[in-house]
Formats: structure tokens, C-alpha cells, sequence
């Protein structure tokens, strides 16, 4: 690229950012055979440690945020986590890892917690999103992105 400068990112190269959304992450994974499971990890750990710089991102999610899914160092590469819901003990610890926190039960639709990358566990509460509402339009619609889906 004639445009390359050592300690650039993709954005200073004016290059979009790309994010591959997989959704039902632990599901899909459980399906797999264990080649098959291998595979799949050894493709995501690419785009994990190698995408970021080239502006490739990687958005799981899942209903239990298993670490065996999550092997190889993939899991510390994420630099937000976003728990919502009603979760065990066991499946925030899965999520946030081993942290001095209590967590509280609330009924509110859209609330969790969430850590930005810097360790520290905050309230989280997402919009709530009307039904009907076409969000992979709207994603595409910013900036000019294009939005496949799969599935």
C-alpha cells in the first residue's frame, strides 16, 4: 500500500472497519465436531489477533460465555464484554473473570454489566430496540457499510 506507515491503523489508511457478528457463538460451537470446532477457533484466532490493525473486528454472542470456547488466548484479546440478563455467579465469573463484585438482580429489560477493557465492572443498560426495527440496514446505512448475513 503506497500509503503505509509503520504504527498506522486501517483508519489511517482510510480503510473501513470491518465486524464479523456471530451470534449463537456456544450453540453453533457445541454442534461441531471437535475437528470441526479446531478449525472454526484457528479462523477466529486469526481475525482476533490479526484483524485489528486491518480493521477487523469480531462481535460474539452468546447465552453462556463458556471459556472452552474461547481458547488460545482469543479471550483476552476482547476489550469489551457486555452481560445482560439474568446470570448465575458461575456465568459472570465465565464472563468477567474472578472479580471482587456483587452482582444484582434487577427486572429491567435491556440492563446488565459491562467492562470497557479496563477492568472495571460497570451498570449497563442497552436501548431498547422497537420490533420490526431493521438494525443490519441501519448498521449499513452508516458510513456506506456493506452488511452480509449468513444463516
Amino acid at each position: 500500500m503506497p500509503n503505509y506507515k509503520t504504527g498506522e491503523n486501517y483508519a489511517f489508511l482510510g480503510l473501513p472497519p470491518n465486524f464479523l457478528i456471530f451470534d449463537e457463538y456456544v450453540v453453533y460451537m457445541e454442534m461441531l465436531t471437535t475437528k470441526e470446532s479446531a478449525v472454526i477457533l484457528n479462523k477466529l484466532k486469526q481475525i482476533v489477533m490479526l484483524g485489528r490493525q486491518s480493521g477487523f473486528f469480531l462481535i460474539l454472542a452468546c447465552q453462556r460465555p463458556d471459556a472452552k470456547y474461547l481458547g488460545d488466548g482469543i479471550r483476552d484479546q476482547f476489550n469489551f464484554w457486555v452481560a445482560l440478563g439474568r446470570m448465575s455467579e458461575l456465568g459472570y465469573s465465565m464472563m468477567f473473570g474472578e472479580v471482587d463484585k456483587k452482582f444484582f438482580m434487577k427486572r429491567i429489560k435491556g440492563r446488565g454489566y459491562v467492562d470497557t477493557g479496563g477492568s472495571v465492572i460497570s451498570e449497563f443498560y442497552t436501548p431498547l430496540v422497537p420490533k420490526g426495527y431493521d438494525f443490519l440496514r441501519e448498521i449499513s446505512d452508516i458510513g456506506g457499510l456493506n452488511v452480509n448475513t449468513e444463516g
